[in-house]
């Protein structure tokens, strides 16, 4: 049953980081549209980049519990 939750678990937080990955990703659209009319959209963007870049981490790493785990 542990076994069974844990990989529910990783389930429920790959899905939940992938929805993240993709609100990121439109709002980061949205701030590259307005950097012509606004430098600061720019910045807004790098930032977007940066949470994007770091759920993509967090993403990396559960695939690599689920390959330890598959391997058990």
């Amino acid at each position: 049953v542990g076994s069974e939750m844990c990989i529910r678990d990783r389930s429920y937080a790959r899905r939940g980081i992938r929805a993240e990955i993709e609100q990121n990703r439109e709002m980061q659209s949205k701030a590259l549209q307005g950097a012509g009319a606004y430098p600061e959209a720019k910045k807004l963007a790098d930032g977007f980049q940066a949470m994007i870049d770091a759920l993509e981490v967090d993403m990396a790493t559960i695939d690599e519990l689920q390959e330890i785990h598959d391997r058990e």
